[in-house]
């Protein structure tokens, strides 16, 4: 078998679908005498057949992975036999593997400014074969399609080429060294650990890095793939071949898996071994997420039964680990079933600087366009790892004059990551009577877009009938009221956070929650509005009332909806201009609030306004999502910088204190 072919196969092994299929499509690219023979074979699926084409994907197809997993190896299999039985597919292939690979070995030892010669190279002798293809009579789809793409080629020029380097591929991994640390320095008996996010958070990225990077002196890891339709003997099957245990000769109830694998790790370390921790990394694919009560009630402690027959795991409390994640778990660390406690590892946010990290290891830029270029961005995806990579893919195809251009592509893939957090499960676990005939998914999913352009919710909130209108796209049945029972069910306070909106898995994290603003606002612009205007109106009147939270947070929430309500057109400069222009004027939103905000002080606080600046200042100070706001939405061009929020604070101090003179 050809080494390309072997490649593949090995990534399907390890559970690397995603790879395997794009090392498919480089082959399909470059050989076009073996797609012919593909098309037209007999023996290949439908599906192999538009694997091989490329339009397979795994994250978003309703076919099973095992399914595309059999399509890949049939098309493998055929591939494989077009080689062996036809001498000039395989001079075309053999022709390919021997390019393929002088090219990754040239890559490797070019230059940064080798590539940018190379790829202007390549620019001008595109534009040449395509000005031919302009001027070539008759109707050819693929000439048409390559003549759709000689304006954008142009639009690259020697400036933007200079700001990047051609290494696409994989993202660095990034903004994750809290959680490494968080794992890999814990103490005491075994313990379990649960990275619980939606879709698209770098979950999978996370528990590689972990099993790769957690210190290898002192442990001894191995990382297992569940996917959503193993069944319980492939997943205990998976389970032991990862941890190498499978003996064919013994059957499997005979078994004593603890006392194989310490046989092998003492064969292995030696002495060594009682240093050692074990580490089991766990990853839940998709909605793999069901099996996580199978593993805390029936695998690990089977596991972990047979492995104390061992002195060292009976002896040493330290010695035995396990890290989960997948979607949608947090309800699982109430379930008194499971009578082990399981920590959770809340993924953090992909702030601005995380996100010049991600862009300047995949590309190398200058500072200004680095910065504009991360601030767009992260407008685009809300700090969604996965919507940043789609980000970066953009850019990868269309340069830096287009990204703005395509956004509607970033968004299509936001939209398909908020529909994928787990609402309808989310809302099976509200405790409803069970005479209310109840369409769940029908309004769970709006209200959660709804609550998203709040950053603070509290009962309260939800019970105003405004708020209800604008949720509903159509209208609860009479039978279940907005009342104060659904109310407790939508802010489940298990922990005692009596402000908190705890829907754990979704508004509760600020990606998932600024994921699914972005959703509502790119899909329904008039409903975004709407909910801004009223979270907007709704903030304002908290300042003067004080409820539930101090007047001067309410304040700073009134000034980020005034903010944010102009989401939609704050790539317009002209709009920009006058926006700011009216946020700061005489009775414009700024004044508004902090009028609002000095009506509620006494004598005494007003007299000592400096004191109430200083607080407010040191709490916008430490809110990065506010700053980014202020400086994405208040800068004069496309660049944003530290003037912009430097500017909002002199403003912010100036107001207090002449509207504080005027009412004392």
């Amino acid at each position: 078998m050809s080494k390309h072919l072997k490649e593949i196969k090995e990534k399907i092994a390890r559970g690397e679908l995603k790879l395997a299929l794009e090392q498919l499509r480089t082959i399909a690219e470059n050989t076009p005498l073996l797609n012919d023979v593909i098309l037209h074979s007999s023996r290949l699926s439908d599906l192999s057949k538009k694997i091989h084409r490329g339009i397979i994907n795994p994250e978003y197809e309703t076919i099973t992975t095992n399914q595309i997993t059999i399509g890949v190896l049939s098309l493998i299999d055929e591939i494989e036999d077009a080689i062996t039985s036809n001498q000039t597919v395989k001079e075309e292939f053999d022709k390919f593997t021997l390019s393929y690979e002088k090219l990754i070995e040239d890559e490797s030892k070019m230059t940064l400014k080798q590539k940018k010669e190379n790829f202007k190279c390549l620019i001008n002798n595109k534009l040449s074969l395509l000005q031919q293809c302009e001027d070539e009579s008759g109707r050819d789809p693929i000439k048409d399609q390559i003549k759709n793409h000689i304006d954008d080629l142009r639009q690259i020029n020697e400036s933007e080429i200079d700001h990047f380097k051609l290494n696409i591929g994989h993202v660095t991994f990034v903004n994750r060294q809290r959680e490494i640390d968080q794992v890999e320095g814990s103490t005491g008996k075994t313990e379990y650990w649960l990275i619980n996010a939606p879709a698209g958070y770098g979950k999978t990225e996370l528990m590689k890095e972990l099993s790769r990077r957690i210190d290898q002196d002192k442990t001894i890891s191995f990382y297992i793939q569940i996917n959503a339709d193993d069944d319980r003997s492939i997943i205990f099957n998976k389970f032991l071949t990862a941890l190498d245990l499978i003996d064919d000769k013994t059957p499997l109830e005979e078994r004593n898996f603890g006392l194989i694998l310490y046989q092998k790790l003492l064969q292995r370390y030696g002495t060594d071994l009682q240093t050692k921790c074990l580490s089991l990394f766990i990853d839940f694919d998709g909605k793999a997420s069901k099996y996580f009560s199978l593993f805390q009630s029936e695998v690990i402690p089977f596991f972990w039964d047979s492995l104390r027959v061992s002195p060292h795991f009976t002896t040493n409390p330290e010695a035995f680990k396990v890290v989960y994640a997948g979607r949608n778990l947090s309800k699982h660390l109430l379930n008194p079933d499971h009578r082990r406690v399981v920590r959770s590892i809340p993924l953090s946010d992909f702030d601005l600087e995380n996100i010049k990290c991600t862009v300047k290891n995949h590309r190398n830029m200058l500072t200004p366009t680095l910065t504009e270029i991360s601030a767009f961005i992260l407008f685009l995806t809300g700090g969604h790892p996965l919507g940043i990579a789609k980000a970066l893919n953009v850019l990868d195809r269309f340069g830096l004059s287009h990204l703005r251009d395509e956004k509607d592509k970033v968004y299509d893939l936001i939209n398909l990551i908020a529909e994928s957090i787990e609402f309808e499960s989310l809302s099976e676990d509200l405790s409803f009577e069970k005479g209310n005939n109840l369409v769940k998914g029908a309004w769970f999913f709006p209200m959660l877009q709804a609550c998203s352009v709040f950053r603070l919710i509290t009962l309260d909130i939800l019970a105003e009938a405004n708020f209800r209108s604008l949720v509903h796209e159509i209208e609860l049945p009479q039978a279940v009221p907005m009342d104060k029972r659904l109310r407790n069910s939508l802010l489940w306070l298990p922990y005692g956070y009596a402000n908190k909106f705890s829907l754990t898995d979704v508004l509760e994290d600020g990606i998932a929650r600024r994921v699914l603003n972005i959703s509502l606002r790119q899909k329904n612009p008039q409903k975004y509005r709407k909910c801004c205007e009223f979270a907007k109106e709704n903030c304002l009147n908290r300042i003067a009332e004080g409820k539930k939270l101090p007047p001067s947070r309410w304040l700073i929430e009134y000034l980020f909806q005034s903010m944010q309500i102009h989401a939609i057109d704050i790539d317009d400069n002209q709009y920009r201009w006058q926006m700011r222009s009216a946020f700061y004027s005489e009775s414009g939103d700024l004044d508004i609030g902090i009028n609002a905000y000095i009506s509620t002080l006494s004598t005494y606080e007003r007299q000592n306004i400096e004191y109430e600046v200083e607080k407010i200042i040191d709490m916008i100070d430490r809110d990065e999502e506010f700053q980014f706001m202020v400086k994405y939405f208040f800068r004069e061009d496309m660049i944003i910088s530290e003037t912009t929020w430097e500017e909002f604070k002199k403003n912010l101090i100036d107001k207090f204190h002449n509207n504080t003179s005027k009412i004392f």
